[in-house]
């Protein structure tokens, strides 16, 4: 039923389980996920995407409102209640799409491991310099770079942490 509001969408993934979505090696832009999953909730799901994940949306859905409360637990666009999927989800859809492309745009391009890195600009918690070396400490892995302190101090001018 969902997949009839998510066609002008790219790419559309189903997993059975939080374990099958954490198998997959893709970060998505947006997932929709029902608050009760095999396994582990919803909003446990979310919370992992937070710290792993910040560009990633969040939308759930669920039969039952009365996890319409505990939703705030983790960072949110919407909750859609199942009942009212076709009225609130292409709607929801749109405010997540576009928050992801704004997220995605403040990235910061590192090299890491011999390869070329995006870092979201909200999952940096600091940045520090060690002899030639600098640090950019995120919640899930510190990445290292060679730029001075002050070249990432324009890098990250306005970025909200």
């Amino acid at each position: 039923m969902i997949a009839g509001f998510l066609q002008p969408l790219t790419a559309l993934r189903a997993f059975g389980s939080a374990e099958e979505f954490w198998a997959d090696e893709q970060t998505p832009d947006v997932v929709i996920a029902d608050i009760k999953l095999p396994g582990q909730t919803g909003i446990d799901l979310a919370r992992q995407l937070n710290a792993r994940a910040p560009a990633c949306q969040v939308i759930f859905i669920s039969a039952y409102t009365y996890y319409a409360a505990d939703v705030y637990e983790a960072a949110h666009v919407w909750f859609v209640p199942k009942d009212r999927l076709e009225e609130k989800l292409p709607h929801a859809l749109e405010i997540a799409l576009r928050r992801s492309k704004e997220a995605r745009r403040r990235q910061v391009p590192l090299t890491h491991k011999g390869g070329m890195v995006l870092v979201p600009c909200a999952a940096i918690r600091y940045v520090e310099r060690r002899l030639r070396t600098t640090l950019v400490m995120c919640a899930e892995q510190t990445y290292t770079d060679s730029q001075r302190l002050n070249a990432w101090e324009e890098i990250l001018a306005g970025q909200p942490f």
